[in-house]
Protein backbone atom coordinates (compact mmCIF):
# COMPACT_ATOMS: atom_id res chain seq x y z
CA UNK A 1 0.00 0.00 0.00
CA UNK A 2 0.73 3.47 -0.89
CA UNK A 3 1.80 5.36 2.43
CA UNK A 4 -0.07 8.49 3.12
CA UNK A 5 1.78 11.80 3.05
CA UNK A 6 0.62 12.53 6.57
CA UNK A 7 0.48 9.02 8.02
CA UNK A 8 3.30 8.85 10.35
CA UNK A 9 2.55 13.21 11.46
CA UNK A 10 1.31 14.49 14.30
CA UNK A 11 -1.72 16.05 13.59
CA UNK A 12 -1.38 19.89 14.78
CA UNK A 13 -3.36 20.72 17.69
CA UNK A 14 -4.65 16.89 18.89
CA UNK A 15 -6.69 16.77 15.35
CA UNK A 16 -6.93 13.44 13.99
CA UNK A 17 -6.14 13.34 10.11
CA UNK A 18 -8.65 14.34 7.53
CA UNK A 19 -11.01 11.35 6.28
CA UNK A 20 -12.73 12.00 3.30
CA UNK A 21 -16.07 10.20 2.91
CA UNK A 22 -17.96 9.93 -0.33
CA UNK A 23 -21.78 9.09 -0.10
CA UNK A 24 -25.10 10.12 -2.05
CA UNK A 25 -27.99 12.15 -0.14
CA UNK A 26 -30.95 10.23 -1.67
CA UNK A 27 -32.57 8.73 1.29
CA UNK A 28 -32.29 5.01 1.71
CA UNK A 29 -30.00 2.45 3.23
CA UNK A 30 -26.52 3.81 2.30
CA UNK A 31 -27.13 7.33 3.38
CA UNK A 32 -28.56 5.88 6.90
CA UNK A 33 -25.71 4.25 7.33
CA UNK A 34 -23.74 6.80 7.13
CA UNK A 35 -25.78 9.04 9.48
CA UNK A 36 -25.60 7.17 11.74
CA UNK A 37 -21.76 7.04 11.90
CA UNK A 38 -22.29 10.64 12.07
CA UNK A 39 -24.50 10.29 15.01
CA UNK A 40 -22.48 8.20 17.16
CA UNK A 41 -19.79 10.92 16.86
CA UNK A 42 -17.32 9.28 14.17
CA UNK A 43 -16.99 12.42 12.28
CA UNK A 44 -15.70 14.15 15.54
CA UNK A 45 -13.29 11.86 16.48
CA UNK A 46 -12.01 10.73 13.33
CA UNK A 47 -12.14 14.32 11.46
CA UNK A 48 -14.27 12.97 8.99
CA UNK A 49 -15.47 15.46 5.48
CA UNK A 50 -18.52 14.18 4.26
CA UNK A 51 -18.69 14.68 0.29
CA UNK A 52 -21.81 14.07 -1.28
CA UNK A 53 -21.37 13.22 -4.94
CA UNK A 54 -25.57 12.36 -5.78
CA UNK A 55 -28.52 13.54 -4.87
CA UNK A 56 -31.96 13.15 -6.64
CA UNK A 57 -33.60 14.89 -9.14
CA UNK A 58 -33.03 15.84 -12.80
CA UNK A 59 -29.54 14.86 -14.45
CA UNK A 60 -28.41 18.27 -14.33
CA UNK A 61 -28.77 18.61 -10.42
CA UNK A 62 -27.15 15.40 -10.29
CA UNK A 63 -23.81 16.60 -12.33
CA UNK A 64 -23.83 19.39 -10.33
CA UNK A 65 -23.33 17.68 -7.11
CA UNK A 66 -21.18 15.50 -7.99
CA UNK A 67 -19.05 18.72 -9.80
CA UNK A 68 -19.04 20.66 -6.30
CA UNK A 69 -17.77 17.31 -4.83
CA UNK A 70 -14.90 16.96 -7.33
CA UNK A 71 -14.25 20.93 -6.54
CA UNK A 72 -13.97 20.76 -2.85
CA UNK A 73 -11.86 17.38 -3.10
CA UNK A 74 -9.22 18.54 -5.47
CA UNK A 75 -7.82 21.68 -3.24
CA UNK A 76 -7.62 19.17 -0.64
CA UNK A 77 -5.45 16.69 -2.15
CA UNK A 78 -3.56 19.23 -3.19
CA UNK A 79 -2.82 20.38 0.50
CA UNK A 80 -2.17 16.57 1.47
CA UNK A 81 -4.82 17.31 3.77
CA UNK A 82 -6.81 13.79 2.95
CA UNK A 83 -5.31 10.89 4.85
CA UNK A 84 -7.93 7.98 3.98
CA UNK A 85 -10.83 7.94 1.38
CA UNK A 86 -13.88 5.78 2.60
CA UNK A 87 -15.91 5.88 -0.62
CA UNK A 88 -19.59 4.16 0.04
CA UNK A 89 -20.58 2.64 -3.50
CA UNK A 90 -23.66 1.25 -4.92
CA UNK A 91 -23.27 0.22 -8.45
CA UNK A 92 -23.47 1.68 -11.81
CA UNK A 93 -23.22 5.15 -12.13
CA UNK A 94 -22.31 4.90 -8.59
CA UNK A 95 -19.45 2.39 -8.88
CA UNK A 96 -18.18 4.80 -11.86
CA UNK A 97 -18.84 8.36 -10.00
CA UNK A 98 -16.72 6.88 -7.02
CA UNK A 99 -13.89 5.75 -8.82
CA UNK A 100 -12.61 8.98 -10.51
CA UNK A 101 -12.39 10.52 -7.07
CA UNK A 102 -10.49 7.05 -6.30
CA UNK A 103 -8.09 7.49 -9.04
CA UNK A 104 -7.18 11.10 -7.48
CA UNK A 105 -7.09 10.04 -4.21
CA UNK A 106 -4.60 7.14 -5.34
CA UNK A 107 -2.33 9.80 -7.53
CA UNK A 108 -1.82 11.46 -4.21
CA UNK A 109 -0.59 7.86 -2.73
CA UNK A 110 -3.38 8.38 -0.17
CA UNK A 111 -5.30 4.61 0.83
CA UNK A 112 -9.06 3.98 -0.43
CA UNK A 113 -11.45 1.70 1.42
CA UNK A 114 -14.44 0.82 -0.82
CA UNK A 115 -17.76 0.06 0.47
CA UNK A 116 -19.88 -2.47 -1.40
CA UNK A 117 -23.93 -1.38 -0.97
CA UNK A 118 -25.24 -2.56 -4.15
CA UNK A 119 -27.96 -4.72 -4.47
CA UNK A 120 -27.45 -5.52 -7.33
CA UNK A 121 -23.54 -5.50 -7.55
CA UNK A 122 -22.99 -8.61 -9.03
CA UNK A 123 -25.99 -8.16 -11.82
CA UNK A 124 -23.64 -4.81 -12.34
CA UNK A 125 -20.79 -6.77 -13.16
CA UNK A 126 -22.26 -9.31 -15.17
CA UNK A 127 -24.28 -7.04 -17.44
CA UNK A 128 -20.61 -5.08 -18.42
CA UNK A 129 -18.62 -5.98 -21.50
CA UNK A 130 -15.83 -8.13 -20.94
CA UNK A 131 -13.53 -4.98 -21.04
CA UNK A 132 -15.08 -3.80 -19.07
CA UNK A 133 -15.80 -5.94 -16.34
CA UNK A 134 -12.15 -6.70 -16.33
CA UNK A 135 -11.63 -2.91 -15.46
CA UNK A 136 -14.05 -3.31 -12.84
CA UNK A 137 -12.20 -6.25 -11.33
CA UNK A 138 -8.75 -4.29 -11.37
CA UNK A 139 -10.47 -1.11 -9.72
CA UNK A 140 -11.50 -3.99 -6.80
CA UNK A 141 -7.93 -5.64 -6.53
CA UNK A 142 -6.29 -2.20 -6.25
CA UNK A 143 -8.22 -0.71 -3.14
CA UNK A 144 -6.44 -0.66 0.26
CA UNK A 145 -9.86 -2.12 1.73
CA UNK A 146 -12.88 -3.43 -0.01
CA UNK A 147 -15.81 -3.56 2.87
CA UNK A 148 -18.46 -5.69 2.26
CA UNK A 149 -21.94 -6.51 4.16
CA UNK A 150 -21.92 -10.16 4.74
CA UNK A 151 -20.13 -13.35 3.93
CA UNK A 152 -21.95 -14.37 0.68
CA UNK A 153 -21.02 -11.10 -0.65
CA UNK A 154 -16.93 -11.40 0.83
CA UNK A 155 -17.39 -14.66 -1.30
CA UNK A 156 -18.43 -13.22 -4.33
CA UNK A 157 -15.77 -10.72 -4.72
CA UNK A 158 -13.43 -12.85 -3.87
CA UNK A 159 -14.42 -15.33 -6.53
CA UNK A 160 -14.36 -12.41 -9.23
CA UNK A 161 -11.33 -10.45 -7.72
CA UNK A 162 -9.41 -12.80 -5.87
CA UNK A 163 -6.40 -10.88 -4.73
CA UNK A 164 -8.81 -8.01 -3.00
CA UNK A 165 -8.42 -6.75 0.25
CA UNK A 166 -12.10 -8.04 1.28
CA UNK A 167 -13.15 -7.30 4.93
CA UNK A 168 -16.99 -8.18 6.61
CA UNK A 169 -18.13 -4.67 7.76
CA UNK A 170 -21.82 -5.26 8.69
CA UNK A 171 -24.43 -2.49 8.92
CA UNK A 172 -24.97 -1.06 12.29
CA UNK A 173 -28.07 0.40 14.11
CA UNK A 174 -28.35 2.55 17.22
CA UNK A 175 -30.26 0.02 19.89
CA UNK A 176 -33.24 2.14 21.00
CA UNK A 177 -34.54 2.73 24.81
CA UNK A 178 -37.68 1.26 24.23
CA UNK A 179 -38.87 -1.82 22.26
CA UNK A 180 -42.15 -2.56 20.21
CA UNK A 181 -45.66 -2.26 22.39
CA UNK A 182 -46.81 -5.37 21.46
CA UNK A 183 -49.92 -4.64 23.37
CA UNK A 184 -53.37 -6.35 23.09
CA UNK A 185 -55.50 -5.70 20.47
CA UNK A 186 -57.91 -7.36 17.68
CA UNK A 187 -55.28 -6.81 14.82
CA UNK A 188 -51.80 -7.85 13.44
CA UNK A 189 -49.86 -5.14 12.34
CA UNK A 190 -47.40 -5.77 9.90
CA UNK A 191 -45.20 -3.47 8.68
CA UNK A 192 -43.34 -2.35 5.62
CA UNK A 193 -39.82 0.08 5.18
CA UNK A 194 -38.69 0.89 1.86
CA UNK A 195 -38.60 1.57 -1.70
CA UNK A 196 -42.14 0.69 -3.18
CA UNK A 197 -41.46 -1.63 -5.90
CA UNK A 198 -40.74 -5.12 -7.16
CA UNK A 199 -37.02 -5.22 -6.03
CA UNK A 200 -38.47 -5.02 -2.69
CA UNK A 201 -41.00 -7.30 -2.97
CA UNK A 202 -44.36 -5.28 -2.11
CA UNK A 203 -46.25 -6.30 -4.77
CA UNK A 204 -45.59 -10.17 -3.70
CA UNK A 205 -46.57 -8.66 -0.46
CA UNK A 206 -50.08 -7.70 -1.59
CA UNK A 207 -50.32 -10.79 -3.08
CA UNK A 208 -49.84 -12.42 -0.15
CA UNK A 209 -52.13 -10.18 1.93
CA UNK A 210 -54.62 -11.53 -0.56
CA UNK A 211 -54.31 -15.10 -0.04
CA UNK A 212 -54.59 -14.65 3.33
CA UNK A 213 -57.68 -12.12 3.43
CA UNK A 214 -59.36 -15.32 1.90
CA UNK A 215 -58.70 -16.79 5.44
CA UNK A 216 -59.55 -14.10 7.14
CA UNK A 217 -57.16 -13.59 9.80
CA UNK A 218 -57.38 -9.64 11.30
CA UNK A 219 -54.25 -8.61 10.14
CA UNK A 220 -53.19 -5.17 8.71
CA UNK A 221 -50.19 -3.87 6.97
CA UNK A 222 -48.72 -0.33 6.73
CA UNK A 223 -46.41 -0.02 3.69
CA UNK A 224 -43.73 3.01 4.65
CA UNK A 225 -41.82 4.37 1.37
CA UNK A 226 -41.68 6.28 -1.88
CA UNK A 227 -41.07 4.90 -5.27
CA UNK A 228 -44.11 3.30 -6.60
CA UNK A 229 -46.78 4.13 -4.33
CA UNK A 230 -49.53 5.29 -7.25
CA UNK A 231 -48.91 1.97 -8.79
CA UNK A 232 -48.72 -0.29 -5.28
CA UNK A 233 -52.58 1.40 -4.24
CA UNK A 234 -53.90 0.41 -7.51
CA UNK A 235 -52.59 -3.27 -7.17
CA UNK A 236 -53.79 -2.83 -3.23
CA UNK A 237 -57.31 -1.66 -4.37
CA UNK A 238 -57.27 -4.03 -7.30
CA UNK A 239 -56.86 -7.17 -4.51
CA UNK A 240 -60.13 -5.99 -2.26
CA UNK A 241 -57.14 -4.61 0.06
CA UNK A 242 -58.27 -1.08 0.70
CA UNK A 243 -59.49 -2.02 4.39
CA UNK A 244 -56.34 -3.88 4.86
CA UNK A 245 -53.35 -1.84 3.44
CA UNK A 246 -52.09 1.51 4.50
CA UNK A 247 -49.71 3.50 2.73
CA UNK A 248 -47.70 5.60 4.55
CA UNK A 249 -45.38 7.06 2.42
CA UNK A 250 -41.68 8.19 3.09
CA UNK A 251 -40.79 7.98 6.91
CA UNK A 252 -38.35 8.87 9.15
CA UNK A 253 -37.45 10.02 12.23
CA UNK A 254 -40.08 10.20 14.91
CA UNK A 255 -43.19 8.84 12.57
CA UNK A 256 -40.57 6.15 11.70
CA UNK A 257 -39.92 5.13 15.23
CA UNK A 258 -43.95 5.59 16.02
CA UNK A 259 -44.36 2.76 13.10
CA UNK A 260 -41.74 0.61 14.36
CA UNK A 261 -42.78 0.56 18.34
CA UNK A 262 -46.88 -0.12 16.94
CA UNK A 263 -46.10 -2.84 14.85
CA UNK A 264 -46.16 -6.62 15.47
CA UNK A 265 -43.75 -8.84 12.50
CA UNK A 266 -41.74 -6.66 10.06
CA UNK A 267 -41.76 -8.08 6.77
CA UNK A 268 -39.46 -7.31 3.44
CA UNK A 269 -39.61 -9.75 0.76
CA UNK A 270 -37.03 -8.65 -1.24
CA UNK A 271 -35.71 -9.95 -4.54
CA UNK A 272 -32.16 -8.78 -3.75
CA UNK A 273 -30.54 -6.29 -1.11
CA UNK A 274 -27.14 -5.51 0.42
CA UNK A 275 -27.96 -5.95 4.65
CA UNK A 276 -30.82 -3.90 4.99
CA UNK A 277 -31.18 -1.01 7.42
CA UNK A 278 -34.73 -1.60 7.81
CA UNK A 279 -34.44 -5.02 9.20
CA UNK A 280 -31.89 -4.24 11.49
CA UNK A 281 -34.08 -1.32 12.80
CA UNK A 282 -36.82 -3.34 12.77
CA UNK A 283 -35.14 -5.96 15.04
CA UNK A 284 -33.94 -3.81 17.61
CA UNK A 285 -37.35 -2.41 18.26
CA UNK A 286 -37.92 -6.13 19.22
CA UNK A 287 -40.23 -6.86 16.07
CA UNK A 288 -39.71 -10.67 14.79
CA UNK A 289 -38.77 -10.75 11.05
CA UNK A 290 -40.25 -12.44 7.61
CA UNK A 291 -37.74 -11.59 5.03
CA UNK A 292 -35.69 -13.55 2.25
CA UNK A 293 -32.98 -15.48 1.83
CA UNK A 294 -30.73 -12.83 -0.52
CA UNK A 295 -27.61 -10.88 0.10
CA UNK A 296 -26.77 -11.03 3.60
CA UNK A 297 -30.55 -11.30 5.08
CA UNK A 298 -29.99 -15.25 5.93
CA UNK A 299 -26.30 -14.10 7.75
CA UNK A 300 -28.51 -11.84 9.91
CA UNK A 301 -32.16 -13.51 10.44
CA UNK A 302 -31.61 -16.79 11.96
CA UNK A 303 -34.65 -18.92 10.22
CA UNK A 304 -37.03 -19.91 12.87
CA UNK A 305 -35.25 -18.22 15.56
CA UNK A 306 -35.54 -14.59 14.82
CA UNK A 307 -37.71 -15.19 12.28
CA UNK A 308 -38.63 -16.61 9.22
CA UNK A 309 -36.85 -17.03 5.78
CA UNK A 310 -38.47 -17.71 2.43
CA UNK A 311 -37.42 -17.36 -1.31
CA UNK A 312 -38.12 -14.55 -2.71
CA UNK A 313 -41.08 -14.83 -4.96
CA UNK A 314 -43.09 -17.55 -3.36
CA UNK A 315 -45.69 -15.76 -2.82
CA UNK A 316 -47.29 -19.04 -1.03
CA UNK A 317 -44.69 -19.42 1.45
CA UNK A 318 -44.73 -15.56 2.56
CA UNK A 319 -48.87 -16.11 2.76
CA UNK A 320 -48.00 -18.93 5.07
CA UNK A 321 -45.42 -17.24 7.48
CA UNK A 322 -47.63 -14.19 8.06
CA UNK A 323 -50.50 -16.73 9.06
CA UNK A 324 -47.85 -18.51 11.37
CA UNK A 325 -46.44 -15.52 12.93
CA UNK A 326 -50.06 -13.91 13.15
CA UNK A 327 -51.85 -16.91 15.29
CA UNK A 328 -49.06 -17.10 18.07
CA UNK A 329 -48.40 -14.16 20.42
CA UNK A 330 -46.06 -16.64 22.27
CA UNK A 331 -44.13 -16.96 18.57
CA UNK A 332 -43.89 -13.44 18.27
CA UNK A 333 -42.82 -12.39 21.39
CA UNK A 334 -40.24 -15.21 21.65
CA UNK A 335 -38.76 -14.19 17.75
CA UNK A 336 -38.68 -10.79 18.53
CA UNK A 337 -36.66 -11.07 21.75
CA UNK A 338 -33.66 -12.93 20.13
CA UNK A 339 -34.00 -10.45 17.45
CA UNK A 340 -33.28 -8.09 19.51
CA UNK A 341 -30.52 -9.66 21.55
CA UNK A 342 -28.77 -10.88 18.62
CA UNK A 343 -28.97 -6.86 16.87
CA UNK A 344 -27.16 -5.82 20.36
CA UNK A 345 -24.72 -8.50 20.17
CA UNK A 346 -23.18 -8.34 16.59
CA UNK A 347 -25.16 -5.34 14.92
CA UNK A 348 -25.44 -2.80 17.25
CA UNK A 349 -23.33 0.09 16.64
CA UNK A 350 -21.01 -0.13 19.89
CA UNK A 351 -20.28 -3.70 18.61
CA UNK A 352 -19.39 -2.48 14.49
CA UNK A 353 -17.97 0.44 14.79
CA UNK A 354 -15.22 -0.20 17.10
CA UNK A 355 -14.31 -2.74 14.02
CA UNK A 356 -14.53 0.55 11.40
CA UNK A 357 -12.53 2.43 13.74
CA UNK A 358 -9.78 -0.24 13.69
CA UNK A 359 -9.66 -1.09 10.20
CA UNK A 360 -9.22 3.10 10.01
CA UNK A 361 -5.77 2.46 12.19
CA UNK A 362 -4.57 -0.35 9.93
CA UNK A 363 -5.16 2.16 6.95
CA UNK A 364 -3.46 4.98 8.27
CA UNK A 365 0.06 3.26 9.45
CA UNK A 366 2.71 2.72 6.86
CA UNK A 367 1.73 -1.14 5.79
CA UNK A 368 -1.80 -2.58 5.06
CA UNK A 369 -2.35 -5.78 7.18
CA UNK A 370 -3.62 -8.64 5.94
CA UNK A 371 -7.45 -8.57 5.65
CA UNK A 372 -9.36 -10.40 7.88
Amino acid sequence: MATPPNADAKPAGGVPPMTVMLCTRSRGGMRAVVDAYRCTGLFERRNVCLLDTHDEGPLRHRLAVAGQALLRFVPMLLRHEVALLHAHISMRGSFWRKCLFIMLARRFKVPVIAHLHGSDFEAFVAEQPAWLRRVVIAQLQRMDRVLVLGERWRDYVLSIAPAARVQVMPNSVRMPDGEAAHAPRDTVELLFLGIVGQRKGVYDLLEAMALLKLQNPAVRLTVGGNGEVADAQKAADRLGLADRVTFAGWVDGAAKQRLLQGSDVYVLPSHNEGLPVSILEAMSWKLPIISTNVGAIAELVRHGVDGVIVAPGDVAALAAAILRLSQSPALRQDMGASARQRVADQFSEAAVLPRLERCYDDLLRAGTPPAP
